[in-house]
């Protein structure tokens, strides 16, 4: 019984230690939240460069690949290590509000 419990433990410790898959194609209301108290922390002029990129973005459904590209234009590869999955959360938001 021990190891098992043992086990479940490790399992358990281990699958919090990915981080959450978010959907950008689909947010959920809680996506939406941390993608608005971003947009609050950002000066106006990086809020006006979300709005005019989010508008470049083909047609379709949100295509992370281009996005990532346009952002590679903004901001540094070390801002994108540390805050890259937020910027694309709010560029897919950003987007959301265009359409």
């Amino acid at each position: 019984m021990k190891p098992t419990c043992l086990f479940l433990l490790f399992i358990a410790m281990v699958s919090r230690g990915y981080s959450q898959v978010i959907d950008y194609k689909h947010l959920s209301p809680d996506t939406k939240d941390i993608a608005v108290q971003a947009f609050s922390k950002v000066g106006p002029e990086t809020k006006k460069w979300f709005a005019e990129a989010s508008k470049q973005h083909p047609a379709g459904v949100f295509n992370e690949s281009w996005a990532k590209n346009k952002l590679k234009e903004r901001f540094s590869q070390d801002e994108l290590d540390k805050v890259g999955n937020l910027f694309l959360l709010m560029m897919a938001y950003q987007r959301k509000l265009n359409g």
